[in-house]
């Protein structure tokens, strides 16, 4: 039963973390640097954004090199519970950084997109 209360509201996060795609699946994502003037204010857009999506892959990469590490360590535990225990959480912190990634981006392009709409 516990189990089951844990799967329902896990359940129930990841619907309300990734609302914001269903919202963008309808939109049309342009570049967020095109409304600015030219000058300074596009290049320095322009590097926030190269910056971002730079730190989007070494998010997702970091997150996908720790689950794997952490389920290394947990096939190699065998049935010392302190090391299976340490590759759980490994786990666990590992799911949650990614969760953490994909929400973020998904939030900042909801903004990116809404300000775009609403010219500002």
């Amino acid at each position: 039963m516990k189990y089951l209360k844990y799967s329902i509201s896990f359940f129930f996060t990841v619907i309300v973390l990734f609302l914001p795609l269903l919202v963008l699946a309808q939109a049309t994502i342009t570049e967020p640097c095109t409304v600015l003037p030219v000058g300074i204010q596009q290049s320095v857009c322009q590097v926030v954004v190269d910056l971002g999506v730079l730190l989007w892959y070494v998010g997702i990469s970091l997150a996908v090199v720790v689950v794997i590490w952490a389920g290394i360590k947990y096939m190699t535990a065998g049935a010392d519970e302190t090391k299976v225990t340490n590759a759980k959480k490994i786990l666990l912190y590992g799911l949650i950084g990614a969760a953490i990634v994909i929400a973020a981006h998904f939030i900042l392009e909801l903004l990116t997109t809404t300000l775009e709409h609403y010219g500002a």
